[in-house]
């Protein structure tokens, strides 16, 4: 059964998850086993090759993906398709608390290949308290009309990400990446029970 919290950020996903789930899935396999081929051999991909008629055994969603905390500042950081859950949160933010300090740190290999970008000057206009560092390994021609951002080319450097003090951190993203940010915020003093992730695939940070 999921909670009430998560209930709603379920529900801020969909209108997302309708316009772009094809492009949003299709995007995350390929990033998945570019980045982890030794998944081809294990990862159950049946279900990607059935034929039309045939019946697939489904679930629900379920589980809990919530670093919200209690209305302090939140640093959301994610690379490629891990920005989805970003982004319903902060769906659900405006929706809950359009006041709460947050930052939003993206990682992608362009402007062109930032899944869901579109929908930030919205949700800026809806939290006027809301923060956008992105970093494009590619940034020429990364601008985008609405979006109030600083845009940096290359990989994240933790130690430039923006960090309020006594901020709840989200990560999500490849297991390197997160490694790699997790790493520098704890050096940076953020404590551990401050950073929780979600992984998409096996895998946990060490």
């Amino acid at each position: 059964m999921l909670s009430e919290s998560s209930a709603a950020v379920v529900t801020a996903t969909l209108p997302a998850v309708q316009a772009n789930g094809e492009a949003i899935t299709g995007r995350f396999y390929q990033r998945m086993f570019a980045a982890h081929p030794e998944l081809l051999n294990i990862f159950n991909r049946s279900n990607q090759a059935v034929a039309v008629g045939e019946t697939l055994r489904l679930s629900p969603p379920f589980g809990e993906v919530s670093a919200l905390g209690g209305g302090e500042p939140l640093l959301l950081v994610s690379a490629g398709i891990g920005l989805t859950p970003a982004m319903s949160a902060l769906a659900h933010l405006a929706a809950t608390e359009p006041e709460r300090p947050v930052t939003l740190v993206h990682a992608d290999r362009s402007g062109a290949a930032h899944a869901l970008r579109h929908e930030l000057p919205a949700l800026q206009e809806r939290l006027p308290n809301l923060s956008v560092r992105l970093w494009y390994e590619d940034a020429a021609g990364a601008e985008l009309a609405g979006i109030k951002a600083e845009i940096a080319e290359g990989l994240v450097d933790p130690a430039l990400v923006p960090l309020a003090p006594g901020a709840y951190v989200h990560l999500c993203g490849p297991v390197p990446f997160m490694t790699l940010v997790r790493g520098g915020l704890l050096r940076r003093g953020v404590p551990a029970e401050r950073i929780a992730y979600e992984v998409f695939g096996p895998g946990m940070l060490r």
